[in-house]
């Protein structure tokens, strides 16, 4: 299957124009539903959370500049 684009915004669920409380409020509550420690049954579950954390990563960086 192929890989999705990366778009940070549309991983995280906000708006592109999202201000820094709202992504990370985002960013912690997907992480908290999708960390692989509460999905045991989720084979899938480590590459979401690791998306959902490169997403935030990067839409914080966007901030700083």
């Amino acid at each position: 299957e192929p890989m999705k684009t990366f778009i940070p915004n549309e991983i995280l669920g906000v708006a592109m124009d999202a201000t820094v409380p709202q992504v990370k409020k985002a960013y912690r509550k997907l992480s908290r539903e999708k960390h692989p420690d509460k999905n045991p049954d989720n084979p899938e579950a480590v590459n979401e959370f690791i998306q959902i954390t490169k997403a935030y990563t990067v839409s914080k960086q966007n901030f700083v500049a």
